[in-house]
């Protein structure tokens, strides 16, 4: 019996204890599961393929759960890579502990240098489910296409003024696999026609950008090169220069490389090109005036005006000017050794000064190959006077010519002219300066050393 009794006990203290472990059970809060990413950087090449980003919960799911997520990167969707499925959105069944995002990584043939696509948890849809602090992974795409880079084919060269057009080849290291636009900018001491055009005053041209945008080179797809073409102008200027030095020192025209469509490189070392201008040949007209030490007192100005053989003095036009700001000479322009069968005037004018009698002279000398060579001298036999003293600055002033010659087919300087000298002024009605062709002396650039 007593047996009995303690069995019963027994029996009924499993049986309370059964009960109390079922009341601790029940009591145990609910935790949470975390998601998260399983890496936060991962690392592919543009010709594998694909690559997964694989998301995670730490338990299983409680139930089906709907995951958004962003992308962003410098990579783009979908030039660069697509998403297998709903982008965007993933789901872990209950249960689960994990999902992947499939990434189609495109393998195109320009080089774009490695990018990246940046996957971010934003949300999920459920409230039983955390997303941790572990939530992003950036993807590194290698890129395995060469580099193209674009350089000019040399980085120096020497032209004559008198070359004309003139052409720079920029090349790429690879054909252009789509339309390729590289910008560059003009400095250097000659001036290009936007920048001439743009002073104020407007100031003369050296050069001018043919065929094309200046500023811009478009390389067609498919190509690797392009040209950049200068037109050089032949003038009536004989341009910067040291008169010390033979040959004469040429002027400068610098094109940099600035800038290149995504893909292309600019070559650190080839990516500017400096070009001499060297002055073309013909023939100085310069003017001189005062003995030393009363020079300094006067200014005077030299026109140049261009006919046709044959036609009266009347009919000439104005074609070049020396009006450089300052008293001291000479004033002079420049007729390049390409024009010949034609018919030339001069002016000397007395523009400003106190000295009477004022004797000149003319100077016609050859410059060829960068040097100054032979000259031949014309005096004003006939001085000028205060009475010559003209300031033709305003439209209305009216000019004489004091000298002709005439360049024949070979190019011979014939029937050079004495210079007259007129009783008062150096006007004359039938050479009225066209209105707009000057509104004030200005400097322009020329020789300002150049020695008798």
């Amino acid at each position: 019996m007593q047996k009995f009794t303690l069995l019963i006990c027994s029996l009924c203290a499993v049986v309370v204890l059964g009960i109390g472990l079922t009341s601790c059970k029940d009591d145990e809060p609910f935790v949470k599961p975390n998601l998260s990413v399983s890496s936060e950087t991962l690392s592919v090449n543009e010709s594998a393929g694909t690559i997964e980003v694989e998301i995670v919960l730490d338990k299983g799911a409680p139930a089906d759960i709907t995951i958004e997520y962003n992308l962003g990167g410098s990579a783009i969707s979908p030039a660069d890579y697509s998403i297998v499925g709903k982008e965007g959105e993933i789901e872990i069944a209950q249960g689960q502990t994990s999902a992947t995002i499939q990434i189609q990584i495109v393998n195109d043939a320009s080089y774009e240098g490695n990018e990246t696509i940046e996957v971010s948890l934003d949300d999920v849809d459920s409230d039983d489910v955390v997303i941790t602090n572990d939530d992003e992974t950036v993807i590194t795409i290698t890129d395995d296409d060469p580099q193209v880079t674009a350089s000019f084919d040399v980085t120096t060269m020497t032209v004559n003024e008198a070359d004309g057009i003139v052409e720079v080849s920029v090349k790429l290291s690879q054909a252009a696999t789509s339309n390729t636009t590289l910008q560059y900018t003009l400095s250097g001491s000659a001036r290009d026609s936007v920048t001439a055009r743009s002073a104020d005053p407007v100031l003369p041209a050296d050069y001018s950008i043919w065929g094309g945008n200046s500023g811009t080179l478009q390389i067609a797809s498919g190509q690797n090169s392009g040209v950049i073409r200068l037109g050089l102008y032949s003038d009536f200027i004989i341009e910067d220069g040291n008169p010390d030095t033979a040959p004469w020192d040429p002027e400068t025209i610098i094109i940099t490389l600035t800038q290149a469509s995504a893909g292309v490189q600019i070559a650190a070392d080839k990516d500017e090109i400096q070009i001499g201008v060297n002055q073309e040949d013909g023939k100085v007209i310069a003017l001189f005036w005062g003995e030393e030490g009363v020079a300094s007192t006067v200014d005077m100005d030299l026109f140049l005006w261009i006919g046709d053989i044959g036609d009266d003095v009347a009919d000439l036009g104005l074609i070049a000017l020396s009006a450089f700001e300052g008293t001291e000479a000479p004033e002079v322009v420049f007729i390049p050794a390409k024009i010949n069968d034609v018919k030339f005037g001069v002016t000397y004018l007395y523009y400003e000064g106190d000295v009477d009698p004022l004797e000149f002279e003319s100077h016609f000398i050859d410059f060829a190959d960068g040097a100054i060579g032979d000259r031949e001298i014309y005096k004003n036999d006939v001085p000028y006077t205060l009475a010559n003293i003209n300031e033709w600055t305003t439209f209305d002033d009216l000019v004489n010519i004091e000298q002709t010659f005439e360049i024949d087919a070979n190019g011979a300087y014939t029937n050079i002219s004495t210079i007259s000298t007129p009783t008062t002024g150096s006007r004359a009605p039938m050479y009225k300066i066209p209105a707009g062709t000057v509104k004030s002396k200005v400097k322009q650039p020329g020789l300002r050393k150049f020695s008798k």
